[in-house]
């Protein structure tokens, strides 16, 4: 049996406790601010900042959420390749006044998908059914928007 030098066995332990304490990434679009890039979005929402726990709105209206999965593959948006997706929970349940006396909307929202794209931009699902959400290809899917990177 081969054994490592000290030094090498204390990196690689180093090295797994420094994975294993940092935070965890959701798929990229977190803590960042987007640019509204359909049309739908520009009208609607505006430009938004998404955290883990809210998206925030060109209005500076908010939503509160929470992950409910994180990394799951489906079709996301319109596109027609799959891709990764974080699928979050509005708790609580809200639909809240955006631009112009829209609503994000036109039932009450309960899950939202957000994934980052193979060009780089954002495809946000809104979903108003009970059921959580596994693709954009759902009778419960009430809006899709898209944001770019800002």
């Amino acid at each position: 049996m081969t054994r490592l030098p000290a030094t090498v066995a204390a990196a690689g332990l180093a090295a797994a406790l420094l994975t294993a304490a940092a935070p965890q990434q959701l798929d990229g679009w977190e803590g960042r601010s987007w640019q509204a890039y359909s049309s739908i979005a520009m009208a609607i929402t505006g430009d938004i900042t998404t955290t883990p726990t809210a998206i925030v709105f060109g209005n500076g209206a908010s939503l509160a959420v929470q992950a409910v999965q994180q990394g799951v593959p489906g079709l996301w948006g319109f596109e027609s390749a799959p891709g990764p997706a974080t699928v979050l929970q509005v708790v609580p349940p809200a639909n809240p006044v955006l631009l112009e006396g829209n609503t994000l909307c036109g039932m009450q929202p309960t899950y939202i998908t957000l994934a980052v794209v193979a060009d780089g931009s954002l495809a946000m699902t809104v979903y108003g059914g009970s059921a959580v959400p596994t693709s954009s290809q759902s009778d419960d899917v009430c809006a899709i928007y898209y944001y770019g990177p800002m």
